[in-house]
Parts: C-alpha cells; structure tokens; sequence
C-alpha cells in the first residue's frame, strides 16, 4: 500500500486566514446588500400596485354614479383633475386626481361616452398612467 505524505504546513493549518475570513464577509455583504435591495423593490411594486387597483376601483365607482344622473345633465359631470381620496370622494389631501370628459357620439343624440382617468402618487409623483375606464350611457327617456 502506498502512502500519501502530506506535507507539515498543510498538516499545522489551524483556520481561516485574515484575508479568507475578509474575503467571505464581503460575499456575505454583498448578498444581503442584493437581498436587501430586492426587498425594497418589491414592497414598491406591490405599492404600485395596489394604489393603480385603487384608482380602478374609483374610476369604476364614479362611473357608476354617472349612470344614475340625467341625461340631460352628464355634461355638467365633466371635471379636470379633481383631487380624492381613496373612496372617490373630494379631498383636497387625496392621494388621487380624478378626470372625467363626457362626449357626444356622432350620429346618436340618446348616447354618449363618459370617460374617466384616475391617477395617483407616488414618491410626491403624479404617475404617467392613470387608471382609464369609459363606457356608453344610454337616454333611456
């Protein structure tokens, strides 16, 4: 049988050098750094999120109110960044801007199309998309 000899500086070697155990906390650093930073970008999507499902909920909402008005009066209905809060009701510290146009259809003098486009903030920032919902309305009269 043949023997392997080893030789005595690998033998005495006790730990990690200075250099090994710098080396590894950095790896460590720069891990919880990237974990860290994946973190704080999910939590800001989610927010994303759950405020641009809000802002639907209330153009949704102001939609179906329209509905109820009368025909004749939907052009009074029209508003231009009008701020709300988050049940769709005028605030002046809301975190939403509410828009609503009301148009003629060409050609049909019983439709129109009410459309309305809630944005919020985010970061003290208006966002660029706002929710966007529209729909016909009928003169049943």
């Amino acid at each position: 049988m043949r023997t392997i000899r080893i030789p005595n500086m690998l033998k005495n070697e006790k730990g990690a050098t200075l250099v090994e155990l710098a080396i590894s906390i950095g790896i460590f650093i720069i891990a919880i750094v990237n974990m860290y930073s994946a973190f704080v970008q999910l939590y800001f999507s989610r927010d994303i999120a759950q405020q641009n499902y809000q802002a639907s909920l209330i153009a949704k909402s102001h939609l179906e109110s329209l509905r109820y008005l009368p025909f004749t009066d939907l052009n009074l209905a029209t508003e231009d960044k009008v701020r709300v809060n988050d049940n769709g009701e005028q605030d002046g510290s809301g975190n939403f801007y509410r828009s609503t146009t009301i148009s003629d259809v060409t050609g049909k003098t019983k439709l129109k199309q009410a459309a309305v486009n809630v944005s919020f903030f985010i970061n003290g920032t208006e966002t660029e998309k706002p929710a966007h919902l529209s729909t016909l309305i009928y003169d049943e009269s």
